[in-house]
């Protein structure tokens, strides 16, 4: 590592004087693991001519200013351009505000029965942040990330393999030569910002011929940046709707009953039926069921128990479609849902467009610039109203 070069050279170990070639390996992950400083350091060292070579798997803007800072001129060659995703592999993606997307995770890890899931993040702060938050829902979860020592990686991917997490929270360096059997799902937390990386990281899942599933979360402002993703993987990704709390309660009622038939069919459950007779020996078939259900699965069939993601949709000129969940049953007109998002949201009369009010939901139109916060806002308020 260049902090060992840096010691040896302090010593005086070491004549750099010569020195007639530099080469830069794996700027990108130097840069992820915190090495650049050390780099630049030795860099001070070195005679003023000499030939640099610099290599690097992605090209992120702060590899770009650094080879701008320490070539001159040089000769760019690109290797493995952008390729298009194996057609194995289901892509979607889901628009969500920033506030809700590790919710929107967790549910999704429930609701399409994930087996395992390595989920990017754009920041090593980020990785932790959601691997925590989905600690907290019930969900195992490990970060890594070049802050993490070599030991806590390695145990973290070693309990990954072995089934004892089910979600690996990574950022793209860390992830970067991960060999991962079998895996079920991958999730962009955060939009990568160049088209390679996006083929890199769902390139993990559907391998060997077996189905894979990508699924990208996009907030309002990452939305430019997946038009122009698509645009230069030539694929038209799925948009999918938002689970609402009913669509949630549903799946966890077809889960209960294909593992009960799974019960049935296998024939264990013989500990349990002497009580089960007590029990409609005193009550009708239907309503000792029902209280079953209600002591069981209380919490997990209770709507009022899932909150509301509200979604948007953008269009071309830039302006956010947002979904609320209040209509004319609510006691709304069109005139009161714009005055509550001048009053409660800050917008302006002139950036509130396209009002349009059902019974039980209204959509409106505001720029997208101000959407991920006018979401955050409506949510804080729902929830204060609870």
């Amino acid at each position: 590592p260049p902090g060992r070069l840096g010691d040896l050279y302090g010593q005086k170990l070491i004549d750099l004087s010569r020195l007639e070639i530099f080469v830069l390996d794996e700027a990108d992950r130097m840069l992820d693991m915190g090495f650049i400083h050390d780099v630049k350091k030795i860099l001070k060292w070195l005679p003023a001519k000499k030939q640099t070579m610099l290599f690097s798997a992605t090209m992120p803007p702060e590899i770009a200013a650094l080879v701008n800072s320490l070539l001159h001129d040089p000769a760019r060659v690109a290797v493995d351009p952008v390729s298009s995703p194996v057609e194995a592999i289901q892509q979607s993606v889901y628009f969500v505000d920033k506030g809700n997307k590790t919710k929107l995770l967790a549910l999704l890890i429930g609701q399409l029965d994930v087996k395992n899931a390595l989920v990017f993040t754009r920041t090593k702060h980020g990785a932790n942040k959601v691997a925590r938050d989905l600690s907290k829902e019930g969900i195992t979860a490990a970060a890594i990330h070049g802050n993490k020592s070599q030991t806590a990686r390695q145990q973290a991917l070693s309990d990954f393999k072995a089934g004892r997490i089910r979600c690996l929270v990574a950022t793209d360096i860390a992830a970067r030569g991960l060999d991962i059997e079998e895996l079920s799902h991958v999730f962009n937390y955060n939009l990568p910002e160049v088209p390679e990386t996006y083929v890199h990281r769902i390139g993990r899942t559907g391998r060997a011929g077996k189905q894979g599933t990508a699924i990208t979360f996009v907030s309002p402002s990452e939305f430019r940046g997946l038009n122009n993703l698509m645009r230069d993987i030539k694929v038209e990704i799925k948009r999918e709707t938002l689970p609402s709390p009913q669509d949630i309660v549903e799946m966890k009622r077809l889960k209960i009953k294909e593992e009960m038939q799974e019960i049935v069919e296998n024939e264990s459950y013989d500990g349990y039926k002497e009580f089960a007779e007590e029990l409609l020996a005193e009550y009708t078939p239907d309503v000792a069921l029902g209280a079953l259900l209600r002591l069981a699965f209380r919490s997990e069939l209770d709507q009022n128990n899932y909150p509301e993601i509200r979604s948007f949709s953008v269009d071309r000129k830039g302006t956010a479609r947002l979904f609320l969940a209040v209509g004319k049953r609510d006691g709304y007109t069109a005139r009161k849902l714009v005055d509550m998002l001048k009053f409660k949201c800050g917008l302006r009369d002139k950036y509130i467009n396209d009002v349009q009010i059902s019974d039980n939901f209204s959509f409106v139109s505001v720029p997208f610039r101000d959407a991920e916060e006018v979401v955050r806002k409506l949510n804080r308020l729902n929830r204060g109203r609870r």
